[in-house]
């Protein structure tokens, strides 16, 4: 029988400190309309709601080993898709007119995989807190300084005349 992942929420989970941030906020409101010390205790039970669907929304689901198994295989997949026509490293750092335009395009054809890769990150790892866990820059496809060798040539032999060997 195929293992099949939970549904995906409908927005990227947040990081753990964010969601620890959010806890901590709610204990304080509970204990400051405890405590009786607030004068409007309805808006803070109102608020208090608010931040509890906010993290029951932004708390990733828990995986079984298998589901994890499936969603790293799906991110894997997506990694592939999404590097399909993806502006270099080195072309976004250019000053190129065109550049922008392509990127833009691509994001544009590719924003729901790339949703998806985030929210299944956070689902892999839902305790990894780094800032650019999920970032889409990390697949991003880089030129090696030896495959710009051309352009430097070219530099070269413009102002010292062919090169030999």
């Amino acid at each position: 029988m195929a293992v099949e992942l939970p549904p995906l929420p409908k927005h990227v989970p947040m990081t753990p400190q964010q969601r620890e941030r959010i806890r901590e906020d709610t204990a304080h409101m509970k204990e400051a309309v405890q405590t009786g010390r607030l004068q409007f205790t309805q808006h803070m039970k109102a608020q208090i709601k608010r931040q509890e669907a906010m993290l029951q929304d932004g708390t990733p689901p828990e995986l079984t080993p298998e589901q994890r198994d499936v969603a790293i295989a799906r991110v894997k997949t997506l990694n592939e898709e999404i590097k399909v026509g993806m502006p270099t490293e080195r072309e976004m750092n250019k000053k190129v007119a065109d550049t922008l335009d392509r990127h833009m395009e691509w994001e544009k054809a590719n924003k729901e995989k790339v949703l998806e890769r985030k929210k299944l990150l956070r689902m892999i790892d839902p305790e990894n807190d780094l800032p650019n866990y999920a970032n889409i820059e990390k697949i991003r496809p880089y030129e090696r300084l030896d495959d710009a060798r051309g352009n430097y040539r070219a530099g070269w032999d413009a102002a010292f005349g062919e090169k030999e060997g």
